[in-house]
C-alpha cells in the first residue's frame, strides 16, 4: 500500500483523474510490517547526554584525586569513542559504555585487568614499548595499535593517553577510537 500511496502522490491532478476509478482499496487493512524513523536531532541529543554522563563520572574521579585538569576541554578537543581510566600500575578502574561498543567487552570484564588483554599477535611490540616509555616518564602519548575485540576480530585503535596528576601522576586516561 505504501508504494501505491507514494506513486499516487507523484501524479498530477489530470493523471490521477484518469486512473482513480481503477484504484480499489483493500477489503482488509494489512498489518504494518515496518516503519522506520530517522530523527537526527534525537541522535545528537543522545550523544550529548552520553558525553555529559562520561564527563560527570570523570569529574567525580577528578574531585576525589584533585587532578588539576579540564577534562571536559580535553574530551572536546580530542576525538574518542571509548574512555579507559587506569591507576598508576595500569589496572583498569573504569570504562565508559563506548568501550563495550568498540571492543565487545563489558565493564565488568575490563575492570581489574590491564589494557594488554586487548592485544595479540598483530599488536606492534615497538609501539607498545613507545607507549610504555611515555607512561613511565609521565608524558602524554598518541599511538595507533592493532587491538582485538572479544570476538577475535582486529581493529586499529587510536590511543590518546593522558597522565592525571595530583601531587604526582596517579592515574592515566586513554581516549580511544577506531581508525
Amino acid at each position: 500500500m505504501m508504494c501505491l500511496d507514494i506513486y499516487l502522490l507523484g501524479l498530477s491532478s489530470n493523471e490521477y483523474q484518469k486512473i482513480k476509478d481503477q484504484i480499489v482499496p483493500p477489503s482488509v487493512n494489512p498489518p504494518l510490517l515496518s516503519w522506520d524513523f530517522f530523527y537526527p536531532s534525537y541522535q545528537m541529543r543522545l550523544r550529548k547526554a552520553t558525553i555529559n554522563s562520561d564527563i560527570m563520572t570523570l569529574e567525580t574521579w577528578t574531585a576525589k584525586y584533585n587532578w588539576p585538569i579540564n577534562l571536559a576541554g580535553t574530551l572536546k578537543e580530542n576525538p574518542w569513542e571509548a574512555l579507559v581510566l587506569t591507576d598508576d600500575s595500569g589496572k583498569i578502574l573504569w570504562v565508559n559504555n563506548g568501550f563495550f561498543e568498540m571492543t565487545g567487552y563489558s565493564k565488568a570484564e575490563a575492570i581489574g585487568k590491564t589494557p594488554v588483554f586487548l592485544q595479540g599477535k598483530k599488536t606492534s611490540n615497538t609501539k607498545k614499548e613507545r607507549i610504555r616509555a611515555h607512561i613511565k616518564s609521565r608524558k602524554p602519548v598518541k599511538e595507533v595499535l592493532i587491538n582485538y575485540r572479544m570476538d577475535g576480530t582486529t581493529y586499529h585503535c587510536e590511543l590518546n593517553i593522558f597522565p592525571l596528576f595530583g601531587k604526582s601522576a596517579t592515574h592515566f586516561l586513554a581516549l580511544e577510537r577506531v581508525v
